[in-house]
This record gives C-alpha cells, structure tokens and sequence, in this order.
C-alpha cells in the first residue's frame, strides 16, 4: 500500500485550455507517492506532459447506468441536497428554475463521489490527497470520501470564476458555502482572494499559494526598449467573452488615436464567442482612424504564445477584465518586460503592487481610463519606460516564478499531509 496525490482538472492534460498547468506539472509530485491526475471532461488532442504523472482519463468521464443510479440513489438520501434547497427557498421562489440548476450541481457531486470512492477501493491507497484545480463539484464530492483505513484529505484551488460569486448565474455557486467547511486547505492566488473567502464561505484553513509563470535569467531584466518615436505596439491577450471588456480597448485605443501623431499597433490574442463581433466592431470604430492598426490572431497555442511575447516588440499588455482571480497571461506579458496596464479586481493589485511596475486603473474603468493611461505612457521618456520593463519583470521573477512556487506547493503545502 502506498499513498496518493489525485490532482484534479476540468480538462487538463487535454487542450484546449488550462494552459497555465504546462508549468505546474514540471514540477509535480511528493516524495514516494503516486502521482494521478483526473480530468473531468474529455477535450481533443492531449499534450505531452511526460512520464512522471499519470493519467486517468476514464474516471471522472464518460457515462454507465449502473453508476448513475447509485449516484441517483446516493444523491436523494443525502441531508445536503435537502439543506441547499431550503437554505435557498428565497432563490427558487424567484426563480424556479433554479432547483433543476441546483439538483444537476448536486448529481455531478453524488457521480463524482461515487467513481472516486471506486478507484480508491480498486488502488488501496493508505493515505490520498485529493488536489482540485478548481474549487467546484468535483472538489466538492472529495470531502464526501470515506473509507475503512484509508486517510484522505481535500485540498482545492480557488481561482476567479469558482471564487466570486458575482461572476455566476443567479450570482450563486450551490454548495460552496454548505461543502466550504469540509476542506482541510482552501489554496487562494492574492490577499484580496483570501479576504473574499473569509467575508462570504466558511472554509477554516486559507492558504495564499501563488501560481508562478517559466522564468529565465535572460528576461529578468525586462527588455532593452529601442525608442520608438513614430510608433506605439499594444497586445492584449483574453478570451473573447463579456467578462473581458475586450470593447472597452477597442474605445480606448479609439480615443487615444485622436491624442497622438503616432502609428498604434494592436494586436488581440484569444478567441471565443465574441471573436467576429469585436471583430466587426473594430473594422466600424477604426474606420477612418489612419494612424491605427489592428490584428485579432484567434486561439494561439501556449507554447506559440510564449515565443511570441518573447519575439515581438510589445510595449504594453492591456486587461481589461471586470474580473479575474491573477492573469497568468499578464505574468507571461510581464516577463517578458512588457508594461502592463490594468484595473485593480482581483489579485491583479499583487502583479502591479506600485507604479514602477506598470498602470494600475480603478476596479471600474471605462476605456476613456484606458485613452488617458496610453497618453500617459507616450509621455514617459526612454529611461523610465526601460526602467517600468525592467521592474516588471523582475516583479514577475521574484514571486511568480514557477519552479520556486511549484516546488513549494508539492514539498510543504502538499506534501505536509503525507508527514
């Protein structure tokens, strides 16, 4: 008998998606365990992440009768389900719907439930830790696990879209408060995540586990700006939905054209619904704006993405978000020495923590505080723009740097539990 880590994933090792695990799992593993990473759904082609983690794509996936009706059958006898549904009676008295929406959360945590207490049973491990990428229903359905002589504990990631409650359907997440108390460790990206924790879930032990991004000697010093007094390079890098603002750089690079002499180059990295329409839009907006040069490349594979910050000659990376939990893409940006411009949600107030780094906005922007950040840029003068790169990336170096925060997630937040 030996003992477990059970790292789960939405897709992960399958893309698209979770990307920013690529440099995580380098560095996986606790010492004289076994190493077993679920997906909980199947996407295309998977990515070669190595031998030294295995994968178990059939777990968590896929569908038989039998489990169904135990999950059925587990689901109906539990006291939880009947507790969430009256400790939110106000919710589904305004909206009914909401109890097909709860009771479908409810059997995905009595299936996960089921096919995890199965594989355990099927391994005899003596000691598990159950690892969730995210904080949903399947890191729910760990701290349902029990069984005879076998040790488990739940540990789970908290990010942006499993974290705050506004960015949800009936700005609600079913289960989390209720299943909150049960986890032995919540892993959050910032302060401000953990003091979001603490005011709205009940989970006893919070952690600040940063994610971390590749580093290399060779960027940490940012990059040697060649002044550019004709020309400005903008990227911005997200998916193409609501929750992005993508629009709202599109207003402001609108507005900064009419405050400037020089050529704008400007280039979205991302795809999603919303891909044609922003598309659209910015063929409209930049109509007769001479000076402004626009490229939205689409879904661009990670390992594609990181040659490209490194080759092109960026010089600012625009959020927009109206909220995040800690932009990988913005570390990678940053990195890179390119100068990031931001508003202050979630835990992007720790990547740009003074103005030597970069332009923190207010946590409400419109891209009119975007326009007056870009004129305030072109004002800087080439000394203090290579300095705002340098520190930037030596920022990204310091505390985000992937195999220094990895390791220690593995060896003592982790692997604390098999001691």
């Amino acid at each position: 008998m030996s003992d477990a880590v059970i790292f789960i994933t939405n897709a992960f090792p399958f893309s698209p998606g979770e990307e920013f695990i690529e440099s995580e799992i380098r560095q996986a593993g606790c010492r004289n365990s076994d190493f077993l990473i679920l997906p909980c759904e199947l996407k295309h082609e998977r990515r070669d992440i190595g031998d030294h983690v295995a994968v178990d794509s059939k777990c968590l996936t896929g569908f038989s009768i039998k489990d169904a009706i135990i999950s059925f059958y587990f689901l109906f006898i539990s006291s939880w389900l009947y507790k969430e549904l009256l400790n939110n009676y106000k919710l589904i008295l305004k909206q009914p719907l909401s109890v097909g929406f709860i009771i479908r959360n409810a059997y995905y945590i009595a299936f996960y439930k089921v096919r995890l207490t199965a594989l355990i049973k099927k391994k005899k491990w003596k000691s598990v830790v159950f690892y969730s990428y995210w904080n949903g229903n399947a890191s729910y359905a760990t701290t349902l696990i029990n069984i005879t002589g076998v040790k488990t504990f739940s540990i789970s990631r908290a990010h942006g879209y499993d974290l705050y409650h506004e960015r949800r359907k009936y700005f609600y997440m079913p289960f989390k408060y209720q299943f909150s108390s049960l986890f032995d460790e919540l892993l959050v990206l910032s302060k401000q995540a953990k003091e979001y924790a603490l005011k709205y879930y009940d989970f006893s032990n919070i952690s600040i586990a940063r994610l971390g991004v590749d580093c290399c000697l060779e960027n940490k010093d940012g990059k040697s700006i060649v002044e550019k007094v004709n020309s400005v390079n903008i990227v911005s890098i997200s998916n193409c939905v609501r929750v992005k603002r993508v629009d709202k750089i599109i207003e402001a690079i609108y507005l900064y054209s009419k405050h400037t002499n020089k050529a704008i180059y400007w280039t979205h990295i991302g795809g999603g619904d919303l891909l044609k329409s922003l598309s659209d839009y910015s063929q409209e907006r930049f109509k007769f704006c001479n000076n402004v040069n626009y490229k939205f490349t689409g879904f661009m594979e990670h390992s594609s993405l990181l040659k490209h910050l490194k080759d092109e000659s960026y010089d600012i990376v625009i959020n927009a978000s109206e909220s995040e939990g800690v932009p990988v893409t913005l570390m990678e940006a940053m990195m890179n020495g390119i100068i990031p411009v931001a508003p202050n949600v979630g835990g992007i107030g720790d990547l740009i923590p003074s103005t030597s780094i970069g332009f923190l906005m207010s946590n409400k922007i419109d891209g009119e505080d975007i326009a007056s950040v870009l004129v305030d840029f072109e004002k800087l003068n080439k000394t203090e723009v290579n300095l705002k790169s340098k520190s930037a990336s030596q920022h990204i170096f310091k505390l985000y740097n992937s195999k220094v925060n990895y390791k220690e997630l593995y060896t003592k937040t982790i692997g604390k539990y098999f001691d």
